[in-house]
């Protein structure tokens, strides 16, 4: 199968990401722009780590000491990732390994 080319915007982590993908699936269209997001926001995951990493997660501010804005903006891009992969559905890479199934609604509390 050719490679297919990862657009612009995915480097690192999220280019790795892209290749494993694309090596082992196909998608549709719609699967296809997801995975576009999917991988641009694992870099860019792998970006604010790495300042994050720099700066530390407490910055000065002008009222004293404050969680640093790049800590706030990794976990959001971090729960944008996870939501961008459950809504591929990826099977896992081994055939072995199967997916918890979700239950659905849970009943009703009552006293026994």
């Amino acid at each position: 199968m050719a490679r297919n080319p990862a657009p612009k915007g995915i480097t690192g982590a999220g280019l790795e990401l892209w290749n494993q993908l694309h090596d082992r699936l196909e998608f549709t269209m719609t699967e296809h722009q997801i995975t576009i997001e999917l991988c641009r926001t694992v870099s860019l995951c792998e970006l604010l780590d790495s300042e994050l990493n720099v700066t530390g997660p407490v910055v000065d501010g002008q009222r004293g000491l404050r969680m640093n804005p790049i800590a706030a903006e990794l976990r959001q891009q971090r729960l944008t990732a996870a939501r961008l992969t459950a809504s591929l559905n990826i099977p896992p890479v081994d055939d072995a390994v199967r997916p918890r199934q979700r239950s659905g609604v849970r009943g009703v509390y009552r006293v026994q």
